[in-house]
């Protein structure tokens, strides 16, 4: 198992001998859909979500109102963090910060609430998450079929990482650091300015 940025301080230091009892994703469904908290699900185990500080939230709802009008009449529909995302070849299921969608979406089950064919993703970086983002997870979200790009935000300064597709194995990799500069998607021919990413923001 991997490292898991959810995971609260107290089960860190926690001490069991009794073995661990795995939950299957139908399991989980079932019990994240009575929770009034969100968890994610890896590895057979639910890790409760961290709450968000001022400038996560900000970027995020800036994010998504930037992208929105943009996407009207593109067939594409973006989500926030309440969407769960499925990960098929681990048995995952996780919540991005914002996700896109362009054509048919696809649903794991009647009630709609996990996504299937995401093409792009978008993470809003946390100091306990960054590196977690930046590979494990990454390389589980490359294994979703439809997953085409990769959006990830820096939220203690300007900086944001973007992955495009390229082939099978293949990405290209972008760097922005300047509140000038603007992200040019290849889903449905989006831009994103920086600006708009980190309107009202602070650094310390």
């Amino acid at each position: 198992m991997g490292f898991h940025p959810r995971r609260n301080d107290f089960k860190m230091v926690e001490m069991s001998t009794a073995p661990k009892s795995y939950l299957t994703p139908e399991e989980y469904l079932n019990l994240e859909r009575q929770n009034e908290f969100r968890s994610e699900f890896i590895a057979g185990e639910m890790f409760p979500m961290a709450g968000v500080t001022q400038n996560h939230d900000t970027i995020a709802v800036n994010i998504y109102a930037a992208l929105r009008p943009k996407l009207r009449g593109k067939s594409c529909f973006l989500h926030t963090s309440d969407m769960k995302v499925w990960i098929p070849k681990f048995e995952e299921f996780t919540y991005p910060d914002a996700s896109v969608v362009c054509g048919e979406r696809q649903f794991h089950d009647a009630i709609r609430d996990v996504l299937l064919n995401p093409v792009l993703l978008v993470e809003v970086l946390s100091p306990s998450t960054a590196n977690y983002d930046r590979s494990e997870k990454f390389a589980k979200y490359r294994e979703i079929p439809s997953f085409q790009e990769y959006l990830l935000v820096s939220q203690d300064r300007v900086q944001v990482e973007h992955y495009i597709r390229l082939g099978v194995h293949q990405w290209s990799y972008t760097i922005y650091t300047l509140r000038e500069e603007t992200i040019s998607f290849a889903t449905a021919a989006l831009t994103l300015p920086l600006s708009d990413v980190y309107e009202d923001v602070a650094f310390e």
